[in-house]
């Protein structure tokens, strides 16, 4: 056999172990199947610099983790039959290098959300400012001003803000299904 052909057999045999590796080592750790014992593990980069303690080597990342239970494949496929398959797919991917897209908020449906919150609190606090009437009122000894509470002004002030607020929040809905079905798409 040629050399680069044996050297690039041996190197994708070395990658698919590595992949089972961390494929297995995810469903112990989902599986809550680890010992107490420590060992160095590769992880990604965002992890790595999440933690305080960890190492780099040739462009890898590695923290000090719980090493997994060594369980048979017997054992081992029991426990990822009772594993969601979804998940099981997220720990193939993940094994793989793939980055797993986390259902992500929109942030036109959060910026709505609060507008149209503000919109209703501000419209009843500015509706209930608004809807005090002065009105003159004749008396014995003069006429006298009068600041008195319209219920007519409130609403017809208040339905305006309350429909504006409703708008933003049902915009707000559909950028989180718009969400959704982007997070499923990508998915897949």
């Amino acid at each position: 056999m040629n050399a680069k052909v044996e050297s690039f057999l041996n190197k994708a045999m070395e990658e698919e172990q590595d992949r089972e590796k961390k494929y297995r080592y995810l469903v112990m750790e989902y599986a809550g199947l680890l010992s107490d014992e420590k060992d160095y593990c590769e992880v990604t980069r965002k992890e790595y610099y999440d933690q305080p303690e960890g190492k780099k080597e040739n462009g890898k990342y590695y923290l000090k983790k719980p090493v997994p239970l060594d369980i048979p494949d017997e054992e081992f496929s029991a426990v990822e039959a009772a594993i969601p398959k979804e998940k099981l797919e997220d720990f193939r991917l993940k094994a793989a290098g793939a980055e797993i897209m986390e259902t992500g908020k929109s942030n036109a449906a959060v910026f709505l959300t609060v507008l149209g919150w503000l919109i209703w609190i501000g419209g009843l606090i500015i509706s209930f400012a608004g809807a005090g009437v002065t009105r003159t009122v004749a008396g014995y000894f003069g006429d006298r001003t009068v600041k008195e509470f319209s219920f007519l002004a409130f609403i017809s002030a208040f339905i305006t803000y309350l429909v504006s607020g409703a708008l933003c929040l049902c915009a707000a809905e559909l950028f989180r299904k718009l969400q959704t079905i982007v997070n499923l798409l990508r998915r897949k």
